[in-house]
């Protein structure tokens, strides 16, 4: 990890103990092993990132990975930070960290049909793309949807859809800065915006998973989702700590369409109040 990254990551860590000492009684969901292993997490970070990336092969346009246990490649944007893979290795890889998508709870299941929402480069969808029945890779950002196109063109099962998720059909706007990325009314890159339930529900394919990552967007795209949710009850795996999202009208939200949904919060955000991740599951 370079100075810039360490530097970085201290700062988060110490805004987020300060956060916890403050807040403590508020944080009722974070474990104090789980914050000492978050404030640790820096020195473990290349440790476990290494044990799973094999081998990288830089190109012009991108960069191949190879991951550990996996014989095809991942594409990477070469444009892009390589640290950013590294981040989302360790979430993806490590599941004690509070951005890993698969808890004993909401594991994808052999025979699932999964969603991936903000797909971004695929590494989710890449690691359990043989136990799935079908994979939606759902990505509006130019620079993702080629490289997916590449890692999954011999996965028939695995299909990448070039849009948005949100509440209701329209066109808009995505301004992105590295793997960070915002829909906006003005300005960046042009989108086609889509709902969950036009996509799947109204063309009766049945979803047994949904991963989110959206960057702020999480809570549109469930109401974009309300007819799938209350027929399929799937599992859901969704990002809640980013600017302008809470986790609470999303938890009352899925609640309320299906209320048999058990809910697990994990982590802190560096926003007081906001877990990491909230995990839903029947």
């Amino acid at each position: 990890m370079n100075a810039r990254a360490i530097i970085t990551n201290l700062y988060r860590r110490l805004k987020v103990i300060l956060l916890y000492i403050k807040y403590k009684k508020q944080y009722t969901w974070v474990r104090f092993a789980e914050l000492v292993y978050y404030l640790g997490y820096p020195v473990l970070y290349l440790f476990k990132v290494r044990q799973h990336i094999a081998k990288l092969q830089p190109g012009k346009a991108y960069t191949k990975v190879f991951f550990s246990n996996h014989r095809d490649p991942l594409y990477w944007p070469a444009d892009l930070d390589i640290w950013s893979l590294f981040d989302v290795s360790a979430e993806i890889f490590d599941p004690r960290n509070w951005h890993h998508y698969e808890v004993p709870e909401t594991q994808v299941a052999p025979g699932d049909v999964v969603l991936d929402c903000g797909a971004a480069e695929g590494l989710f969808s890449f690691t359990i793309k043989d136990k799935a029945k079908a994979v939606y890779l759902i990505e509006p950002i130019e620079r993702f949807i080629g490289v997916l196109r590449k890692t999954f063109a011999d996965d028939p099962h695995c299909h990448v859809l070039p849009i948005a998720v949100g509440n209701q059909p329209s066109e808009g706007f995505i301004r992105h800065d590295g793997k960070n990325s915002r829909i906006s009314t003005t300005g960046g890159e042009r989108i086609t915006i889509d709902t969950i339930d036009r996509l799947f529900h109204d063309k009766g394919i049945a979803v047994n998973y949904i991963k989110a990552d959206l960057e702020g967007y999480e809570l549109m795209m469930l109401l974009g989702a309300v007819q799938t949710i209350k027929k399929n009850k799937p599992k859901i795996a969704i990002t809640t700590y980013h600017s302008g999202q809470d986790h609470l009208p999303i938890i009352r939200l899925v609640k309320q369409l299906v209320p048999g949904y058990k809910v697990r919060m994990k982590g802190m955000g560096e926003t007081m109040g906001k877990p990491i991740m909230c995990h839903f599951w029947v």
